[in-house]
């Protein structure tokens, strides 16, 4: 169970878009059914479940990298054109 002060990984993995990111969160409140933790780097609040818990959200880092790998591996080419329209 978590508590207050834990340290624990979230993997925010959004292929449609090519992000695979690693967040540090430090536990700042743990509810019934869900916690809030704070970003290490940029402050940034995430609101997660209990039920997230070795799915998106790790306790061991190694892991949360584990999973991000796996994701890399099968995600989309992505072009890197960008479209404009001409009015």
């Amino acid at each position: 169970m978590l508590k207050k002060k834990d340290i624990v990984y979230y993997t925010r993995i959004i292929p449609n878009c090519g992000i695979y990111d690693l967040c540090e969160l430090k536990v700042r409140g743990v509810y019934d059914g869900y916690f809030t933790g704070i970003d290490k780097h940029d402050k940034h609040v995430f609101l997660l479940n209990f039920s997230d818990i070795d799915k998106t959200v790790f306790v061991n880092r190694k892991k949360a990298l584990e999973k991000i790998k796996e994701a890399e591996k099968h995600k989309k080419i992505m072009s890197d054109e960008t479209y404009y329209e001409e009015y």
